[in-house]
């Protein structure tokens, strides 16, 4: 199939996250390996985590419709599947046959993403699925020699007149490029809104101003084919801005592929080549079906339409002004360029400004500064000090950019889905100009793709389901971003079905999720049940969701960030979702604690209260925990003391302080000895060499070069709680 109807970007980022996943199942592959061959007994929990891996690949494969990498990799999860079930004993044979699947796929990723398409690809796919049903059905599998047939590489030739073109105006390519991407970005967000309303007046003439800037820029480049195609596109939104012609949803779908067409124009921009549109005179056809203009006698005619082209002079007068102003404000644009940096760079630049931070603090705490009598000495620390607050809050706005981008690419994905599910959803979305790392950005846009795809798929109900319910035809999802102090906080919230609270305590409760000692749970508690590793309550499985995988990944992703998610429903009206994420994962504001020699760390934002507890106001539950009572709640406590060393001596609790922290909707007390202070503290991740430290999510270097232990409280509440996590 010929990759055309999606957005490129979006397809890119399928690619890198695929590849990322195929580097990760091959690495646990050949753990698999090891562990056959040393009789271990962990290959359970490896081939779980494979199976979540290609299930994600498949998932997002089928909702762009790439049918080799959808087929493939459905056919590794059925095998994988049945290893899972014990029905088939896994051997090396096995192993070698997944890693010849890996690289397979990694050999179509490639080639998807020099070309947009899986048309035309050559490798070794038949004979490969061939043996992996042959290994589905029991039978022997063997080893066939792969494929090394090359990749045909006719589409990268281009006219060599036009390469050296274009090289010779590169800069102006690179800033077209920037430019007509961000028009096209509000060409479909505008044309999503009409497709809603077809007489929206601002939204339609939204479009029309895009189309003619692009227009313009395009005819500064002789960039013919965009030219040609935005001027006629912009031609039907006149006509339709005058209320001479009323578009149709299926119209407005059209013109969003031809949108996708330009889109692939630019594409062909950034590789060096032409920006030429295959079947573009079949596209100028479509479009001028759109906009014939009435006569007198109300027939129309194709002299009236091409007098409605851009050459009338209100319209050419408007091209005109928009080509004066890009004259008149060229000289200023210059004096305001934006420098495009390597990612690479930015992340470097702030691993640096970490490293001063360390530095400074090293030096500032030393012991000897308490000594020295030198005059003027505190001031220059104390300049130090403020300047380099300064270079870390610009090193960390320059990796900041808005939730905007990632907002829009979930408009068009919601689109997409409730279209391949036959049902009617519409995206409210809020808050995209809140900013937050570009790390936060990339480890938030899987779980937003796994919540929308489980609102669409299991939430929000058929029309007809809707319409017998008394509600609106059209379901209503809200994708909200609020930020409140050093944290954003994302709220997703359909008004489907909402949670089927019996229907998921039966099936935890047939999967062994819930403890023996857990029996009576809230409904919070509940509904939290989805985000255990394999829980489904799907009676069908389906390409976008339904094997019990997705959202114990988005529980992982989040709090990986040190982040917290929590979910509310109420039967028949909807479920909400709620994300707090920091607004960057890379240095935090952390209060210092000691509990024996060991130094821990939890964020600010965390701490609810720090209290002295005397000895008779503590309740030691039948299993040996302790809680306390403060105001009414009960606060399961954390004695750090002894949490990683078990032969520290047990001391009276008045004889330290209780940290309280919030973790969600719950709160932990954290035992401890005493309270060092509050510090700015560079996230590191834990060495290798300590193993699994439970409860730690990262560590620090302090300023006299002792490290602390940054902790975990998701995982600290779970451990108190008795709860597996």
């Amino acid at each position: 199939m010929e990759f055309s109807a999606e957005d490129r970007e979006i397809l890119l980022d399928f690619v890198n996250e695929g590849v990322e996943g195929l580097e990760k199942a091959e690495s646990i592959l050949l753990k698999l390996e090891n562990s056959l061959t040393s009789h271990q007994s962990n290959e359970q929990e490896f081939v779980d985590e494979l199976f979540r891996i290609f299930h994600s690949i498949k998932g997002s494969a089928g909702f762009l419709e790439l049918k080799l990498i959808g087929e493939l990799t459905h056919l590794i999860e059925s095998l994988l599947d049945h290893f899972r079930r014990n029905e088939l004993e896994l051997s090396k044979e096995h192993t070698e046959l997944l890693l010849e699947a890996c690289d397979e796929l990694h050999a179509i990723f490639y080639y998807l993403k020099r070309t947009l398409s899986e048309a035309g690809y050559q490798g070794n796919f038949k004979a490969l699925s061939d043996r992996i049903k042959a290994a589905i059905s029991h039978k022997s599998v063997k080893t066939d020699e792969k494929n090394t047939a090359e990749q045909d590489s006719s589409d990268e030739q281009s006219n060599p007149l036009s390469q050296n073109s274009l090289a010779d105006k590169a800069d102006l390519v690179e800033q077209f490029s920037l430019e007509s991407t961000e028009l096209m970005d509000v060409l479909e967000q505008n044309l999503l809104k009409l497709e809603k309303n077809s007489t929206d007046i601002q939204a339609l003439q939204n479009v029309f101003n895009a189309l003619t800037e692009l227009n313009a820029k395009a005819r500064e480049l002789n960039f013919n084919d965009i030219v040609e195609i935005s001027r006629q596109a912009s031609i039907v939104f006149n006509l339709a801005g005058k209320q001479k012609i009323k578009l149709t949803g299926k119209q407005i779908s059209l013109i969003l592929k031809i949108i996708d067409f330009l889109r692939l124009a630019v594409a062909n921009l950034n590789q060096g080549k032409a920006p030429t549109i295959p079947g573009k005179l079949g596209l100028i056809d479509l479009l001028k079906e759109m906009a014939p203009v009435a006569d007198n006698r109300g027939q129309h005619s194709e002299v009236e339409l091409k007098r409605a082209e851009p050459r009338s002079p209100k319209v050419e007068k408007k091209l005109e002004n928009i080509e004066k102003k890009l004259s008149n404000n060229r000289e200023a644009q210059k004096a305001n360029e934006v420098v495009r940096v390597d990612v690479e760079k930015l992340n470097r630049l702030m691993d640096l400004v970490g490293e001063i931070v360390i530095a400074e603090t090293m030096v500032s705490q030393h012991p000897a500064f308490n000594t020295l009598e030198m005059e003027g000495l505190d001031k220059a620390i104390a300049y130090l000090q403020k300047n380099i607050r300064e270079l870390q809050d610009l090193a960390t706005s320059m990796r900041m950019i808005p939730l905007n981008g990632l907002f829009a690419k979930m408009r068009r994905l919601v689109r997409d889905i409730s279209l391949k599910r036959d049902k009617q959803v519409e995206l409210e979305v809020a808050g995209g100009e809140n900013e937050v790392d570009r790390s936060v950005i990339e480890h938030i846009s899987d779980p937003l793709v796994h919540i929308l795809r489980n609102a669409i798929d299991h939430g929000i109900e058929s029309p007809e389901e809707r319409k017998a319910n008394g509600k609106p035809q059209i379901g209503h999802i809200l994708l909200k971003a609020v930020r409140v102090g050093g944290e954003i906080w994302i709220e997703i919230k359909d008004d489907g079905r909402g949670l089927d609270r019996e229907k998921i305590l039966k099936r935890a409760k047939e999967r062994g999720l819930i403890p023996a000692n857990r029996q009576q749970l809230s409904n919070n508690e509940i509904y939290n049940l989805i985000f255990k590793a394999g829980f489904s309550t799907a009676d069908k499985v389906t390409n976008i969701s339904g094997r019990g995988v997705g959202m114990d990944v988005v529980k992982k992703n989040v709090e990986k960030m040190r982040g917290h998610i929590s979910i509310q429903s109420t039967p028949g009206q909807g479920t909400t979702i709620y994300l707090k994420i920091p607004l960057t994962t890379a240095i935090i504001e952390g209060m210092l604690m000691r509990a024996d020699e060991t130094i821990y760390a939890i964020p600010m934002q965390d701490i609810c209260e720090a209290l002295h507890i005397e000895d008779r106001k503590v309740v030691e539950l039948i299993d040996g925990q302790e809680v306390i009572k403060i105001r009414e709640e009960i606060i399961p406590i954390i004695r750090l003391d002894n949490f990683y060393n078990s032969m520290s001596s047990y001391k009276a609790i008045e004889e330290g302080i209780v940290v309280v922290a919030k973790v969600g909707e719950k709160v932990v007390g954290l035992w401890v000895q005493e309270i060092l202070g509050q510090q700015q503290l560079v996230l590191k991740p834990v060495p290798q060499y300590l193993g699994k430290l439970d409860g730690v999510s990262a560590c620090a270097v302090l300023g006299d070069g002792n490290i602390c232990l940054v902790l975990d409280l998701n995982t600290m509440l779970q451990i108190a709680e008795g709860i597996e996590y």
